[in-house]
């Protein structure tokens, strides 16, 4: 199937990330009235929380962690979850732009993904999203080619020039 970034991109801008809380909740998307995520329990702590619980409740034991103990758990490994995600896009995003440096003066194709005031380019390669000021007046959809004039991965810093395509 064709890939449409700029569907893909506004699926992702509505997409609510999952909730942390200390009782099974619905989920939307697969149709259940209780459902509870875990991964590898060496991961994450929260995850090994909650396959104690899970194993507790399957034997008919007592769950190992009271409410308090769970609101306790899922507040400080949500935060630092949010912290490593935020640390894994920095760096990410970090190597994309030291790409990019390699690159500078090679013509780049992209897709304009949001037109806005100021216009976001998702670049083919490397995919990155860059916000293209000069690109005013792009519809969300339009292909166009880009060159990479000044990019300073250390400060988060790309700027990118149409060419004709």
């Amino acid at each position: 199937p064709a890939r449409d970034p700029v569907a893909v991109r506004a699926l992702r801008r509505v997409m609510k990330r999952g909730e942390v809380g200390t009782r099974p909740g619905r989920h939307f998307g697969l149709g259940l009235d209780a459902y509870a995520q875990a991964t590898s329990p060496i991961r994450r702590y929260q995850d090994l929380v909650t396959g104690r619980q899970i194993a507790a409740a399957l034997a008919g034991e007592r769950p190992p962690y009271d409410e308090e103990a769970m609101q306790r758990v899922a507040a400080v490994t949500d935060r630092a979850d949010a912290e490593a995600r935020r640390a894994e896009r920095e760096v990410e995003r970090y190597w994309l732009l030291r790409w990019l440096e390699r690159h500078a003066g090679v013509p780049l194709e992209g897709t304009v993904v949001e037109a806005g005031p100021r216009p976001v380019v998702l670049l083919d390669v490397p995919l990155l999203e860059v916000t293209v000021p000069s690109l005013a007046g792009a519809a969300a959809g339009d292909r166009v080619r880009l060159e990479a004039v000044r990019v300073n991965p250390r400060a988060d810093l790309a700027t990118l020039a149409p060419i004709e395509l």
